[in-house]
C-alpha cells in the first residue's frame, strides 16, 4: 500500500488518524515493513505532516521522498486581524504544537529520494520507481 502525501497541504489530522492510520494498524497483512509506504516531500504540510509522523510512530510504514516542508514543532492555527490605521490584514499563528521530541527543522524520510528536473521532464517518478523495485515481503 502506498499513501502519497507529497502535495497534501493539510486539513484535519484527526481525519487521517481515524480513517487511515487506525484501520491500517488493525491489518497485519498491510502493516508490515516493505508492504506499507508513505511518500512525503517539500509540499507535505500541516495535518499531512502530522499524519506522516503518526505513520512513522504507530505503523511499520517506510517514509520515502524528500524532507517534509515544515518544522514538526512550530506555531500554527491561523488567525487574522485588520490593522486600525492602514486597514492591512495581518495573518498570525496562535498555537504552538510539538509533534516530535527533538526540535528538528524537518521530518526526514527513511529513504531520501530527491526530485530532479530530468525525472520530471522524462515523466518519471523516482519515488514510485524505488517503491515498486522493492522485493515483495511475504
Amino acid at each position: 500500500l502506498v499513501i502519497d502525501l507529497r502535495q497534501n497541504g493539510g486539513g484535519d489530522y484527526f481525519v487521517g488518524r481515524d480513517h487511515l492510520i487506525e484501520p491500517i494498524k488493525k491489518r497485519p497483512a498491510i502493516n508490515q515493513k516493505g508492504r506499507l509506504f508513505v511518500i512525503v516531500g517539500r509540499a507535505t504540510f500541516s495535518a499531512a505532516m502530522v499524519n506522516a509522523i503518526d505513520f512513522r510512530n504507530q505503523t511499520n510504514a517506510i517514509l520515502v521522498g524528500e524532507p517534509i516542508g515544515e518544522r514538526p514543532n512550530s506555531y500554527s492555527e491561523n488567525d487574522e486581524m485588520t490593522l486600525p490605521h492602514s486597514r492591512l490584514v495581518v495573518s498570525y499563528s496562535t498555537r504552538y504544537y510539538k509533534f516530535v521530541e527533538q526540535d528538528v527543522p524537518a521530518v526526514l524520510p527513511d529513504e531520501r529520494i530527491d526530485a530532479t528536473w530530468a525525472d520530471f521532464r522524462a515523466g518519471r517518478d523516482a519515488v514510485m520507481d524505488w517503491i515498486l523495485s522493492r522485493p515483495v515481503s511475504r
